[in-house]
């Protein structure tokens, strides 16, 4: 997918994320102040974490997505990567960042402080399904260096047996509005249910997918409006 493609389709993701409505995720601002405040100021993105010690290799790889994703909506902050500090290795694990079934905020600030950051965000992965209709369920909590508070909250629930979740991920890999109009309005199903198979591609969209429900600011535009009307 070139650059244009995937602005467009990053774009569209977003303002269907607001047209649908549906309870798979929620998403809550605390702070909406110091949110636009830490956007500008370095960010420390820790790679998801799991209960499940045999998910390690797949949160490194979902965690490099999420970086990159980070670093595409944050464009005038600076995102700095966990494991790319080494003095962190250790502490980069679910039983030293999760407390209660929170993440322990005076670790997640002290962490943010040691890597010179203002805000450090935090990802769990509390579910997977390997397999086709994919799922994955992803809790997301971005904190504030200085005082520890919580600045955002999101938790998303990418499951593919919800259509309107379906729709979201057709838009994200190029068979959304951008391509009906290329096609002349032909929906592409066989390209849609190809990709669909494919975890590499439904991992990338769930951080993309996730990053957006946390830091995006889509604006609803015509691409909303033309996308409803074929609903």
């Amino acid at each position: 997918m070139n650059e244009l493609s995937r602005a467009l389709s990053l774009a569209v993701l977003g303002c269907l994320m607001m047209a649908a409505g549906c309870s798979s995720y929620h998403s809550n601002i605390a702070n909406e102040d110091l949110s636009q405040k830490r956007l500008l100021e370095p960010i420390l993105v820790l790679p998801p974490v799991s209960s499940n010690p045999t998910l390690k290799s797949y949160c490194a790889s979902l965690g490099m997505d999420f970086s990159v994703e980070v670093a595409r909506v944050i464009e005038k902050g600076q995102v700095i990567y966990g494991p790319d500090i080494k003095t962190l290795d250790a502490a980069l694990t679910w039983n030293n960042l999760i407390l209660n079934g929170e993440f322990n905020a005076d670790e997640m600030a002290a962490m943010a402080k040691h890597a010179n950051c203002k805000s450090v965000l935090g990802i769990e992965l509390r579910d997977i399904r390997h397999y086709p209709p994919m799922r994955t369920v992803i809790y997301m909590t971005w904190f504030d260096a200085e005082t520890g508070d919580v600045i955002a909250k999101v938790y998303n629930d990418v499951d593919m047996t919800d259509w309107k979740t379906e729709r979201i991920y057709g838009n994200y890999i190029g068979y959304g509005p951008a391509k009906m109009l290329e096609e002349q309005f032909r929906y592409s199903e066989d390209n849609l249910h190809t990709a669909s198979l494919s975890p590499e591609r439904f991992r990338q969209f769930v951080a993309a997918y996730s990053v957006n429900l946390m830091f995006g600011k889509a604006q609803v535009g015509w691409w909303y409006r033309f996308w409803n009307a074929l609903a």
